[in-house]
């Protein structure tokens, strides 16, 4: 029986015991129906077993039907032969993944937010249902130390927050965004990953904690540096962030007919009350109208943005967003 293994090369294996057949084994026929196992099987059913042959159930004879035993000399070219091509095999690989080092990955569940005032740089302060909490259940959240941002309005901090569902991270991206706090307009996008380099060279990681790659991350999501130099990552995260819109369009639309349907069903006389249907429609029809302004604010304040998200959000919640802080978003989007 043959099959691939895992370097994409055919190897033969006992079709009882399905373990791949040892170099001697590769010219063992113990019956002479030519029916191939490997010696290991082929002495168990002879001494502990009815030493019938598992295909034709013939008897095995004393001495193996045809055996060709390989020489010292083929044995040691065989097992070179094996060892170079395994060489080989990772040489690729790692050919491969050093080119990953160029590579960014979008992560749909991370969240990179930038100015963030100092007083506020601290996980759990963060957490809190007040703030990032609020837009769902947190993985992690860590302060970027390596960069603080000063300027005319003081020193600022930046953080990534990773959520359990990526829909609560685009939610929190499109509720801070565009968010002045402390004379600063917060800047929430989808956070990037690069690789481990133990990754990238093919061994394993020492790290439990490591925050980067160390599986090949989806390629729509992964971009080069040129790519993101040019905003190819900021065009894919607009995309998911109208893909949730246009889900939440949808859940309303679904929701408001629903109720609807349950009103004009709800009397026996067939005379329902005009009062009940008409605030459920007109309900339902504010939700479908906000959801498609949001979605053209998305885009039109995402476009010079470095999210790739817009402040419509922002625009609608910004102070029941951050309620402890008083300051409103702009009414129109930076650029």
């Amino acid at each position: 029986m043959s099959v691939l293994n895992q370097s994409g090369e055919e190897q033969v294996e006992c079709p009882l015991c399905m373990e791949p057949l040892e170099v001697d084994d590769l010219h063992f026929y113990p019956c002479t129906c030519g029916y191939q196992i490997c010696r290991f099987c082929w002495n168990r059913i002879r001494e502990g077993e009815n030493g019938l042959c598992p295909a034709c159930r013939k008897a095995y004879p004393e001495n193996p039907a045809d055996f060709t035993p390989l020489s010292q000399e083929q044995v040691a070219a065989i097992k070179t032969e094996k060892k170079a091509r395994e060489q080989k095999r990772r040489n690729k690989t790692l050919e491969s993944r050093r080119a990953l080092a160029n590579v960014r990955v979008v992560q749909n569940n991370l969240v990179f937010v930038v100015g963030l005032p100092v007083r506020l740089a601290d996980p759990e302060i963060l957490k809190r249902q007040e703030y990032f909490g609020k837009y769902g259940k947190i993985h992690k959240v860590v302060i970027n130390q390596s960069t603080t941002y000063a300027g005319s309005q003081g020193p600022s901090a930046s953080a990534y927050v990773t959520y359990v569902s990526p829909a609560d991270a685009l939610r929190a991206i499109q509720g801070v965004n565009n968010v002045t706090l402390d004379g600063r307009v917060l800047k929430g996008s989808l956070g990037t990953t690069k690789y481990c380099a133990n990754f990238m060279k093919n061994q394993p990681c020492p790290k439990p904690d490591c925050m980067y790659l160390h599986e090949l991350g989806d390629p729509k999501a992964s971009f080069t540096k040129e790519e993101m130099h040019a905003g190819l990552h900021q065009v894919y995260e607009r995309k998911l962030h109208n893909q949730l819109l246009a889900s939440q369009r949808d859940s309303n639309n679904s929701s408001g007919n629903s109720s609807t349907n349950a009103e004009k069903g709800s009397s026996k006389d067939g005379n329902p009350s005009n009062f009940i249907p008409t605030t459920v429609v007109t309900s339902s029809h504010i939700n479908v109208v906000n959801s498609s302004k949001s979605k053209k604010e998305s885009v039109n304040g995402s476009s010079g943005g470095g999210s790739g998200s817009g402040s419509s959000s922002s625009s609608g919640s910004g102070k029941d967003a951050w309620p402890s802080l008083g300051s409103s978003p702009p009414a129109a989007s930076p650029a």
